[in-house]
């Protein structure tokens, strides 16, 4: 699974939502830096694990997409 942020949210910190398979949202947050193409692990929110009692599920894996601005503002580069 894959979520994209943007560079603030990179830099500062983040809260995302992503819909899971079995209809139910997920809640994402995260303080401070987050590296692109970083694994972030959501506990009990995976796939089921095989030959458990009672059926437990594993870890769910997202991936954090950095959306890069093209240029940066006058404004932007003053902050």
């Amino acid at each position: 699974t894959e979520i994209t942020i943007s560079l603030r949210e990179a830099l500062l910190g983040f809260t995302a939502s992503i819909d899971h398979l079995d209809g139910h949202t997920v809640r994402i947050s995260r303080p401070g830096v987050t590296k692109p193409l970083q694994q972030l692990r959501v506990l009990n929110e995976g796939m089921p694990v095989a030959h458990t009692s009672p059926a437990q599920n594993g870890s769910l894996l997202v991936t954090v997409i950095v959306a890069f601005p093209d240029e940066l503002t006058t404004e932007t580069r003053a902050l």
